[in-house]
């Protein structure tokens, strides 16, 4: 493979085996990064191949390791594992997360409320204090940066939907924390920032209720996107180009959030 915008770089995916996670993992490894796929499981819920073999297949570099997104002996014993092979950590993308329970705000229980919270917001939590801790350790890279940590939120955390009232909670709740480490973190010269995408089709949309998809439909003036619709700006915030990006909530939505 030619030399691309990430060749060398060491970029751990989180939540790699589908969905957005599997797009930005392929995507990575064929900007020449060292792709780390961290999941529960290696399978993949798309595509022939498990997202480390299929990095492999088309010329790049990968490998599996076990991940559990909510438990940081977990994180730190993978990133422990990571650094021990590769020297350092360049990139971390937090990606695991879950729809969680659809209901009705007055309907849902503080089990149901915590569960979502507790993967999407105290995960990406978990994984970045991870991830900092170990990138203010590195020396500097080429362009004067010890890292980036990329996590996935979402429009509808702003922008609130019926039935959503702990996802939309955990993906704001992850913008916010997302700025506020930006501000911890610039001093050791770590990028922090987080991309919001739209409704992307994958297995967690395909069990959306139908009607909540039309009404989806109706606001997306782009229509729904794909995974690999969010693989460009994933991309650019791992690259020297985005060096200069901080703290950002970056909107790939299909106009969603203009209508």
């Amino acid at each position: 493979m030619s030399a691309g915008r990430l060749q060398g770089k060491v970029a751990v995916v989180t939540g790699s085996n589908s969905g957005i996670g599997r797009a930005i993992a392929i995507a990575y490894g064929g900007e020449g990064a060292i792709v780390i796929c961290a999941s529960r499981r290696p399978e993949a819920q798309e595509g022939d191949l498990p997202t480390h073999e299929q990095i492999k297949k088309n010329g790049g570099k990968a490998e599996f390791h076990h991940l559990q997104f909510t438990e940081t002996e977990s994180i730190d014993n993978l990133i422990k594992k990571v650094v021990k092979e590769h020297g350092r950590i360049d990139v971390w993308v937090s990606n695991a997360g879950t729809i969680g329970t659809m209901k009705p705000v007055h309907e849902l229980t503080d089990e149901e409320f915590d569960s979502t919270v507790d993967t999407n917001l105290k995960g990406c939590f978990r994984c970045l204090r991870s991830a900092a801790a170990q990138m203010q350790t590195q020396p500097l890279n080429d362009f004067s940066r010890r890292g980036s940590i990329i996590s996935i939120t979402s429009v509808f955390g702003p922008r609130g939907w019926p039935a959503s009232a702990a996802y939309s909670a955990s993906k704001l709740g992850t913008v916010g924390m997302t700025t506020a480490a930006a501000t911890d973190l610039s001093q050791h010269k770590i990028n922090v920032n987080c991309i919001s995408p739209g409704t992307v089709m994958t297995k967690a949309t395909d069990s959306m209720p139908p009607e909540i998809m039309q009404a989806l439909g109706r606001k997306a003036l782009l229509g729904f996107g794909v995974p690999e619709d969010i693989s460009g700006p994933a991309i650019l915030l791992a690259s020297e180009e985005g060096r200069w990006i901080q703290g950002q909530q970056i909107f790939i939505d299909g106009g969603f959030t203009i209508t």
